[in-house]
C-alpha cells in the first residue's frame, strides 16, 4: 500500500492532526486497507478533525453541508466506526503534549 499523506494539506488548521491519524490508520488497517481508505476519502471531501480534551473526533468541516456529511458519516464511517474510534484514541495518544514538549 502506498504510504497515506493529507490528501488536503491545504487545509493547514489540522493538517498535523490528520497526518497522524492517517499514519495510525495505515498501521492499523486490515488487509483490504479499511478504514485507512475510508478516512482518507472523508479528508479528500474536507472533514476536519477536533481535538478536545486529549480527544479527537471528525466533523464535517466548512466544505461539506450536513445533509452530505451525514450520509457519507452512516454509509462509509458507521461500518468501521469500532476501527476509527480506536485509530483517533491511539492517534490522540501520539499527539505531542505540553509535558512532552518540554
Amino acid at each position: 500500500m502506498r504510504r497515506l499523506v493529507d490528501p488536503r494539506a491545504d487545509l493547514e488548521k489540522d493538517h498535523l492532526l490528520w497526518v497522524t491519524v492517517l499514519g495510525v490508520a495505515e498501521a492499523k488497517s486490515n488487509a483490504q486497507h479499511e478504514p485507512a481508505m475510508t478516512l482518507e476519502g472523508l479528508r479528500c471531501l474536507g472533514a476536519e478533525l477536533v481535538l478536545a480534551e486529549g480527544a479527537l473526533r471528525i466533523s464535517q468541516g466548512r466544505e461539506m453541508d450536513a445533509a452530505e456529511y451525514k450520509a457519507v458519516r452512516t454509509t462509509w464511517l458507521m461500518p468501521y466506526k469500532g476501527a476509527i474510534v480506536d485509530i483517533l484514541a491511539a492517534a490522540a495518544k501520539e499527539l505531542p503534549t505540553q509535558d512532552k514538549m518540554m
